[in-house]
């Protein structure tokens, strides 16, 4: 029932993954921050999130782990992601019942 949540930034774009261990493993989430101070760009934002929008799975090289990457929708749907801009913000985790998929 414990969740993992994996923070990190520095690659030009902000986004929030979830990751599911295949095939009945556990769920993981990824937040990623963008950069808060130095604008890349129209065309590298772009293409920094076309390409986050192709990861859709992660195996190891020997093939003895893999998983599913999923980019998750924002609050009722407000909120883009990837997001290629310039951003910082606070980042909150609700869970409504114990054992419920968090917000």
């Amino acid at each position: 029932m414990q969740r993992i949540v994996l923070l990190g930034g520095d690659i030009h774009i902000g986004c929030v993954h979830e990751v599911r261990w295949e095939p009945q493993g556990p769920v993981l989430y990824q937040m990623i921050s963008s950069g808060i101070t130095n604008d890349i760009g129209a065309l590298m934002q772009r293409l920094s999130t076309f390409i986050i929008r192709l990861n859709r799975h992660i195996t190891t090289d020997d093939g003895s782990l893999r998983a599913k990457v999923n980019l998750l929708k924002g609050v009722d749907r407000t909120r883009q992601n990837p997001y290629g801009g310039l951003n910082v913000g606070i980042l909150e985790i609700e869970t409504p019942t114990p054992g419920a998929l968090p917000k």
